[in-house]
């Protein structure tokens, strides 16, 4: 089973709902939460953000009266165009151990994954991934069948902005820019992106749905930057 942007609501009266980018069950149960991330912001710490979406997919795979035993594994991975922790590597798995002795697992059935594309290290990961976090970089690189296939994907989803599934990585590109410019007080953000977009050559329609604004705002947008006639419209 596969959701993309799946709302998970906290049980408490005012608690925070969180949107998932993507949501996925395999065969035996157990949860992936996938999030794209195109910034690091200190005041949204990314280790706190995981430790409360794997709290909420834990609330929506069980339900009241069930065991705990029957929590099944869940994975929250970070997907991030930034480095993290250092920088020295492109893939930190965390579970929980010991600290007194770190050869005792806790086995609570938890997983929290960053990839990072700007890491250094490449120790460890699979090398479908580290294809994939070099196409993060630069979407000319495309080294493996894996990455062939996400390219292909992504361009038919630029092509076809309302076909089902979605907004490809824009939208979350975009989402995470203007949260951060609210976060620093500026208002320019969305339309820093928006600018960008139009010279991405990316559809009006699909600049529309991510920023939720309409096509003819965008088409004003790119007027008033003398942006208008590098587009077809």
């Amino acid at each position: 089973m596969l959701q993309s942007e799946k709302f998970v609501l906290n049980g408490k009266k005012d608690g925070k709902a969180v949107r998932l980018d993507i949501f996925a069950k395999d065969d035996e149960g157990r949860g992936y939460d996938i999030e794209m991330q195109s910034s690091n912001n200190p005041n949204d710490p990314l280790p706190l953000r995981a430790r409360y979406y794997v709290s909420m997919l834990d609330q929506s795979t069980i339900n009241r009266g069930e065991h705990y035993r029957e929590l099944k594994h869940s994975y929250v991975i970070f997907i991030c165009n930034f480095a993290l922790f250092g920088g020295k590597r492109r893939m930190y798995t965390f579970n929980f151990r010991c600290n007194e002795d770190t050869s005792i697992k806790l086995n609570d059935n938890r997983t929290i994954v960053f990839l990072c594309s700007k890491g250094k290290s490449n120790s460890g990961v699979d090398k479908d991934i580290v294809s994939f976090l070099d196409y993060i970089n630069d979407d000319s690189q495309i080294k493996s069948d894996f990455v062939k296939e996400i390219d292909k994907r992504v361009s038919q989803l630029n092509q076809n902005p309302d076909e089902q599934g979605g907004i490809n990585m824009y939208e979350w590109a975009f989402q995470e820019r203007s949260d951060r410019a609210r976060a620093e007080g500026r208002a320019e953000g969305q339309v820093e992106l928006i600018i960008n977009m139009i010279k991405e050559n990316v559809p009006f329609e699909l600049i529309a749905k991510c920023s939720k604004l309409t096509v003819e705002k965008v088409r004003q947008i790119a007027k008033e930057h003398n942006l208008l006639v590098e587009k077809s419209i």
